[in-house]
């Protein structure tokens, strides 16, 4: 399989706002390099869906970030047979973050990733084929707090539940150098019952692996929790390479200690959520 791309803007009817989200699908048609700004992407731009029926992957960037950064894990899947959606979160991405410190944007993050898979099952081009009952939301970092949310956690701050709504589509989440802010109190984990795949940078000094064990702390079922620490790793290890001209010591995202093979890491990476997909949404 090979996999297509196409953009579409989401609707938040609560703001009367839209919100780009990137879609990246499997088709039969070879791919083809596509550009959306300074980022190379090997799918091509609108073509059929293949038919089928296919498990769906909504991505959720990290504070301040873009829709663009897991554009590799995205046509990986896609390759694979997965429906995968990145959508840009509004008002705390690289180009609005006004909401990025706040607890408005910990209360509209969950919301925005089941907006988009409303948009996704109902929408002419998917709804034929996303399998409903095999849903996955893959979060680094700050998204990594919202794949949590939606998998029924309840964050609190200063022991003031955050209003977040769990969404029960949802089978299985990946945490990729989670941020766990807002959990770090009992019972803020206890309805989390999926399976959970976790992954965290030996060297990570924005989410230390500390954040990782508030996760096994507050889990009632380790069992089903799946937890991989990347040997010298850090933050923006689970980035998609960046352009050349983003790469220097101004752009921190697009650096690596010089003793880490991104790319290496991230075959590795995408045959590990792969695998855990595979084993986990049946």
């Amino acid at each position: 399989m090979f996999a297509g791309i196409d953009e579409f803007q989401v609707q938040d009817q609560r703001e009367d706002i839209s919100y780009p989200v990137v879609v990246v699908y499997p088709t039969t048609v070879p791919s083809q390099n596509h550009k959306i700004g300074l980022y190379d992407i090997e799918a091509t731009f609108q073509a059929p869906v293949k038919s089928g029926s296919w498990p769906l992957v909504v991505i959720s960037h990290g504070m301040g970030s873009s829709k663009l950064v897991f554009r590799t894990l995205a046509v990986f899947l896609a390759q694979q047979g997965y429906v995968v959606a990145m959508p840009e979160h509004p008002f705390d991405n690289r180009n609005d973050n006004s909401r990025s410190r706040t607890l408005e944007n910990l209360q509209d993050r969950p919301r925005h990733i089941s907006q988009v898979i409303d948009f996704l099952v109902a929408h002419p081009q998917f709804k034929a084929v996303i399998n409903p009952k095999q849903i996955a939301v893959v979060g680094h970092s700050l998204g990594g707090y919202t794949a949590l949310a939606l998998a029924g956690g309840q964050p609190k701050i200063q022991h003031k539940t955050i209003d977040v709504q769990a969404d029960p589509r949802v089978k299985v989440v990946v945490l990729l150098a989670p941020s766990t802010y807002g959990y770090d109190s009992e019972g803020t984990l206890d309805k989390v019952k999926v399976p959970v795949l976790m992954i965290s940078g030996e060297h990570d000094d924005m989410t230390p692996l500390r954040h990782a064990e508030i996760v096994k702390s507050r889990l009632k079922d380790l069992s089903r929790l799946t937890h991989h620490i990347v040997k010298n790793g850090t933050h923006f290890s689970f980035l998609s390479p960046f352009p050349k001209e983003m790469i220097g010591p101004h752009f921190p995202p697009g650096n690596d200690p010089a003793d880490f093979d991104r790319l290496k890491f991230l075959d590795e990476m995408n045959g590990m959520i792969l695998e855990f997909l595979k084993r986990s949404m049946i």
